[in-house]
Parts: structure tokens; C-alpha cells; sequence
């Protein structure tokens, strides 16, 4: 089982296909490629008035296997910072254990702190305060982890990736001994049978 996260962030919008499709909410997303499908919080249900019944699901993290229920949604769209990019999301379900740690997104200021992130600090979208975190996209919209180019340096610094959204930094940015250190690890695996899967 690995057990070391691999996320990063990204500020979209978040578009209704049907109903509404002129309302959209900026958020933060999380790009976790550890998990097999895409997440939810509640707070996101209540933004887009949706209603339906729980369902259950087996929830299989770090910490453990936990059964649990979460409302499902379906026909969203993720729009780019820029607006220029959009891509339909999975079914999303409902789940408040997406991490929610703030530090972890990355800013310009942070990337500039970086020789070699100075050249796409510009293109990394200011904090916004107001955005929350509220999306865990995992495996089953691969295309949103697709790697367009890669911005490396040196061993064991952070380094920015190009993705179809645009750009998103992994790795600690803030500079030694900025903040206090948290242990975030986030696998995810979603099993919709109660069985659990192979590792």
C-alpha cells in the first residue's frame, strides 16, 4: 500500500450543466492521483442546492476502512482560472474528510522564493481567501492530471507541473521553518461493493 500523497492545488470554478448553468463558485481543488474517484464536501451540496439521498460507501484511507454515506451529484463542469479550459467531473461523492489544509496551496510569493518556480510565479493565481477547499478530483478524470510540461530544480525542492487547467506546484514552497510542519497522507479508495480491493 503507498501511503505518500501526492496532491496538489488548483483554483477553479465549478459550473452546473443543468439547471443553473450561469451560476459557478470559485473553489481550491485537490489533484490527488492516490484516489479512484472524485469527492465532494457537504458545504458543496448546500452551495448548488442539491438535494437526494445518501447512499453508502467504504471509505479506505491511511487511517483505515470506514463505512460511511454521501450523497452523489453528477453534471459539473471545472473551468480553468483563466476560463479558457473546461472539463466535465465524474460523479462527485459527498465526503468531509478531503484535507483542508490552506498552507498547502501554493501562491506567486511562495513560487518566487524559488529560483527555478520564478518563471511561472506569474501564472500561479493569487490566494483568494474566499475560495474554499472543496474538491478532491482523483483517478477517474485522468485527463485533469495530465502533464503537459514540468518545471524542475534542485533535489528535494518543490517543482511546478503544466496541467490542462493550468500550472500547480507539488511540494513544501513555503521557505525552512516558515510555518509549523503538519503530516498530511491522503490514499483514498472508494469501494462501491463493501469488498476490498488489492494492494
Amino acid at each position: 500500500m503507498r501511503t505518500d500523497p501526492s496532491f496538489a492545488f488548483q483554483a477553479f470554478s465549478a459550473v452546473p450543466l443543468r439547471g443553473h448553468p450561469d451560476k459557478k463558485k470559485k473553489m481550491y481543488v485537490i489533484l490527488d492521483d492516490q484516489s479512484n474517484l472524485s469527492l465532494a464536501r457537504s458545504a458543496f451540496f448546500e452551495i448548488f442546492g442539491i438535494q437526494g439521498n445518501a447512499s453508502p460507501y467504504t471509505l479506505k484511507t491511511c487511517s483505515g476502512t470506514t463505512d460511511t454515506t454521501g450523497r452523489r451529484v453528477s453534471s459539473f463542469v471545472v473551468e480553468s482560472a483563466d476560463g479558457e479550459v473546461h472539463l466535465l467531473l465524474p460523479t462527485l461523492i459527498e465526503c468531509n474528510l478531503i484535507p483542508n489544509n490552506r498552507e498547502e496551496i501554493p501562491t506567486p510569493e511562495a513560487a518566487s522564493c524559488h529560483s527555478h518556480l520564478k518563471a511561472v510565479a506569474a501564472k500561479i493565481p493569487p490566494l483568494d481567501p474566499s475560495a474554499e477547499i472543496l474538491l478532491l478530483l482523483g483517478r477517474d478524470i485522468i485527463c485533469a492530471h495530465r502533464v503537459r510540461s514540468q518545471c524542475n530544480g534542485p533535489h528535494n525542492a518543490p517543482y511546478a507541473q503544466w496541467l490542462d487547467l493550468g500550472w500547480v506546484i507539488v511540494g513544501d514552497v513555503c521557505p525552512r521553518g516558515a510555518h509549523r510542519p503538519t503530516v498530511d497522507t491522503f490514499k483514498t479508495n472508494i469501494l462501491e461493493n463493501g469488498l476490498l480491493p488489492a494492494v
